[in-house]
């Protein structure tokens, strides 16, 4: 059992690599909870990562 929880947590993290914060929440329905000036600075900071 141990073993398939690595797998289906290694796979997870392969498919999030590279994703942006927009494209993770759109693939894992996951919710924005950011206030309007923390969005903006995720962004600021994701268009200086290289992703």
């Amino acid at each position: 059992m141990e073993g398939l929880l690595e797998l289906a947590c290694q796979t997870t993290a392969d498919m999030m690599t590279g994703m942006t914060v927009k494209k993770l929440r759109k693939t894992f329905k996951g919710e924005n909870d950011f206030a309007a000036e923390e969005e903006d600075a995720t962004g600021r900071r994701e268009e200086h990562m290289d992703l």
